[in-house]
């Protein structure tokens, strides 16, 4: 049995509703995908983990290809928020979120 789940369109999304100060993330790709990062619907602030970038037009982007541990939300007070990832191309392979 497949230990993922994996998109086969663009655009597909991820919502996940969590209480935690810091969220991660395991996954990989076989070419990079790049996943539009929003927390109650906007756009990552300081909570932003080490692997987000931020775009010239305020995005917040999650660049995704070797299988690894990501790192999306760091250090915000615990409450509970809507994690969305927008993936904007197929074949993410989603393994786990995992909380701190």
């Amino acid at each position: 049995a497949k230990e993922y789940a994996e998109n086969h369109s663009t655009d597909a999304k991820i919502m996940y509703r969590y209480t935690a100060k810091d969220v991660f993330f395991v996954s990989e790709a076989a070419s990079e995908v790049v996943i539009e990062v929003l927390r109650d619907g906007k756009p990552l602030g300081t909570e932003a983990g080490s692997d987000i970038t931020r775009t010239p037009d305020g995005k917040t982007i999650l660049h995704i290809k070797e299988a690894r541990l990501y790192t999306i939300i760091k250090g915000q007070p615990e409450t509970t928020n809507i994690l969305e990832l927008i993936i904007k191309q197929p074949g993410l392979k989603a393994f786990t979120f995992t909380f701190g």
